[in-house]
C-alpha cells in the first residue's frame, strides 16, 4: 500500500510490489521537498524616465532583481546614487542618451534613493527599496508523544518569519505523510517512531522539527 494523507483525510494506493510502493512513497516525499525549496528567480523591474519625472518614482524589489532605467525624454541624462540632488558616491550610470538603457542589480537589503543628475531640480527623484526578510523559525508539536497501539496522535507547527506562503511537509515515520499545519497519525504497530516537519517559504527557506513518538502495547 502507498499510504499519505492530505486535508484531515488518510488515504492509500494498493500495489502487489512492496519494494516498488516504497520507490513511489520516496519519489513522492521529494517531490514534495523539491517544490518547498524551489525559489522565485530574480525579476526585471523598469522605469521609465522622462524629461520631468520617474515612472514609477518608487520600486520595492528584491535582493537580486534588477532595475532598467530606460531613457524615454528628449536630452541625456545620467541616474546617480543620492538625495537631494547630492551624489553620495555610491553609484553613477554615467550619461546615456534619449532610447538608451542603464541597468542595476540590487543584492543587499535597504533603501536607495536616486535622482537624475542633470535634471534633479525638475522633480527626478526615485527610490529604490528593499525589504530584509526575517529569518523563517517554526515550532512543532506531537500530542500524545507515547501510549498504547492504536495510539491517535495530533501534530501541530507555528511558523513565524520568512516570506510566505509556507509549505508544510510531514514525516510520521512509519510510511505516512501529511501536508497540513495541523495533522493527526495514528501509530498501529508498536515501536518508536521518528517524526520530522519541513516548513519551506516562497523563497525557499526552510525550517526543520523533529521528535519521537513511542507506541506501546
Amino acid at each position: 500500500m502507498f499510504p499519505f494523507q492530505i486535508f484531515g483525510f488518510r488515504y492509500a494506493i494498493p500495489h502487489s510490489n512492496g519494494v516498488l510502493n516504497t520507490w513511489i512513497l520516496r519519489g513522492w516525499v521529494c517531490a514534495a521537498v523539491l517544490a518547498a525549496a524551489m525559489t522565485l528567480p530574480a525579476l526585471d523591474f523598469k522605469v521609465s524616465v522622462h524629461d520631468d519625472a520617474f515612472d514609477p518614482a518608487h520600486l520595492a524589489i528584491r535582493t537580486g532583481d534588477r532595475v532598467i532605467w530606460i531613457n524615454e525624454g528628449s536630452r541625456p541624462l545620467t541616474i546617480q546614487s543620492g538625495t537631494g540632488c547630492v551624489f553620495d558616491a555610491e553609484w553613477n550610470s554615467g550619461t546615456f542618451g534619449p532610447g538608451a538603457i542603464y541597468s542595476r542589480v540590487f543584492i543587499q537589503p535597504g533603501s536607495y534613493p536616486y535622482f537624475s543628475g542633470n535634471q534633479c531640480f525638475l522633480g527626478l527623484e526615485g527610490t529604490v527599496t528593499i525589504d530584509e526578510t526575517p529569518e523563517i523559525s517554526c515550532g512543532a508539536s506531537a500530542s500524545p508523544l507515547k501510549g498504547s497501539v492504536p495510539l491517535q496522535v495530533t501534530f501541530g507547527t507555528k511558523v513565524s518569519g520568512g516570506n510566505p506562503p509556507y509549505l508544510y511537509a510531514w514525516d510520521f515515520g512509519d510510511g505516512f505523510s501529511g501536508l497540513e499545519v495541523a495533522v493527526w497519525n495514528t501509530y498501529s504497530i508498536v515501536g518508536t517512531y521518528a517524526w520530522r516537519l519541513a516548513v519551506s517559504d516562497s523563497l525557499g527557506n526552510t525550517c526543520v522539527q523533529d521528535g519521537i513518538v513511542k507506541a506501546e502495547p
